[in-house]
């Protein structure tokens, strides 16, 4: 599947309208340094999309009243599915084959739209390599 779209940051709100509101941990992880980990919960509304929480950390982080170490992010679009992926964090980017991978209470997801806030729950992104295989045509 080719993934295709733009870098564009984004202050998209998220959110459900008249929701009460749930505690999310979020975290970003790099697989190929298992030391390195960054980690907070924010508090969004219920049924929030990823953007909800990741606004909420970027904004802990600029307070500094949490531990979080989520300066900024960006999405792409991907133009087959028409949803959007975290493409960057902290200014580190998905490139060839690396690239942010997302997890809601440790199951996969693709896009920050499939992500739904409920109290408890865990949104993971790992930055981590693709193990895939391409065609060779020649």
């Amino acid at each position: 599947m080719a993934l295709i779209g733009v870098c564009a940051l984004v202050s998209l709100a998220g959110t459900a309208a008249n929701a009460s509101n749930v505690s999310v941990t979020i975290r970003l992880h790099l697989r190929s340094r298992p030391d390195f980990r960054s980690a907070c919960t924010v508090s969004v509304p219920a049924k929030s999309n990823a953007i909800a929480v990741l606004n909420a950390a970027v904004r802990a982080t600029a307070a500094h009243q949490k531990k979080c170490a989520i300066h900024s992010y960006a999405l792409a679009r991907d133009g087959y599915f028409g949803k959007d992926y975290l493409s960057c964090a902290n200014d580190l980017c998905d490139v060839f084959s690396v690239y942010w991978n997302q997890f809601q209470n440790g199951r996969p997801q693709g896009f920050v739209e499939d992500f739904s806030a409920a109290s408890g729950d865990n949104l993971v992104f790992t930055y981590e390599e693709c193990f895939c295989t391409f065609p060779f045509y020649g």
